[in-house]
């Protein structure tokens, strides 16, 4: 397989995947006079998304997948706050965006001026005490005011804005048109990417592995990889157009062009995998 050639086929294919999405969201927020709070939060958060798009697509193309694995963690952030958002019933969607930006926002701010504390401190220690004053700003009760919840209460509400624990809500729902079923498969590679954060041990494996892959089956195993974060971002643009539409009301049509663009990329996508898979299969058969 000319790897090379593939990968330009799984590019172009993706930035037509993401165009046709992008187009077709930018139809549904033009043709609606809403100024509620939730519109404009998810205005926001797939503007964050698409930012976070392009940088990943920038750095795959850069040569440096493992950089865009980072990012794209952000890019699967954004991606489940506007599930989880379209995806709610009207009530409890502005619960939640008024949970997003009080209580959820209260609970950044107390983090703020925790960590702002010892920055404060030595900078006014030190021969430029006038640095000083921007982290007076953030220990500020006018610009950050005290929430007066409780530890407890910062944690719950942490844990319910995760990730995993807003994947596990999703997987639970019930929807016509959306099979989310198997949405938490995304679990895996969010903690993948974790480690790449964090520079822990399996951060460093993984880079191990890769220099310890045999010749022959390293460029099916890059092309693999490059392949998979494509994927991951055409996919998670379908789901997001899809939920945004399902909030909408609007009925999903087989000739959508975003959904035919999406097919035809995982169709090149998956012929590398399969071409990968290859490489794999005596290695795992010995697990059987």
């Amino acid at each position: 397989m000319d790897y090379s050639e593939k990968l330009n086929q799984i590019q172009g294919a993706t930035l037509d995947t993401i165009s046709a999405a992008r187009d077709e969201i930018e139809v549904i927020f033009s043709s609606r006079s809403d100024e509620s709070e939730t519109f404009h939060t998810l205005r926001r958060l797939f503007s964050y998304m698409s930012q976070r798009s392009q940088t990943v697509s920038f750095l795959v193309s850069s040569n440096y997948p493992w950089d865009a694995e980072i990012i794209l963690r952000s890019f699967y952030e954004s991606s489940v706050k506007i599930w989880t958002i379209c995806l709610a019933s009207a009530e409890e969607r502005t619960k939640l965006v008024t949970e997003f930006w009080s209580i959820y926002s209260a609970m950044h701010d107390h983090k703020t001026r925790v960590r702002a504390e010892p920055a404060r401190k030595a900078n006014t220690r030190d021969t430029r005490p006038e640095f000083s004053i921007v982290y007076d700003v953030f220990s500020n009760p006018k610009v950050f005011p005290q929430s007066g919840s409780t530890k407890k209460d910062r944690k719950r509400l942490e844990q319910k804005w995760s990730f995993t624990e807003l994947i596990k809500s999703i997987s639970k729902l019930e929807t016509d048109g959306l099979n989310l079923r198997d949405i938490d498969t995304l679990l895996h590679m969010y903690g993948q990417q974790s480690h790449l954060i964090h520079a822990d041990d399996i951060a460093l494996d993984l880079m191990l592995d890769r220099t310890l892959r045999p010749a022959n089956e390293l460029p099916a195993l890059q092309a693999s990889h490059v392949s998979r974060i494509m994927s991951d971002q055409a996919s998670l643009w379908i789901m997001s157009t899809l939920t945004l539409r399902q909030m909408y009301g609007i009925a999903m049509v087989p000739e959508d062009k975003f959904i035919s663009e999406w097919k035809a990329q995982s169709e090149l996508c998956k012929e590398v995998y399969d071409h990968f898979f290859e490489f794999q299969k005596e290695f795992y058969s010995r697990y059987e």
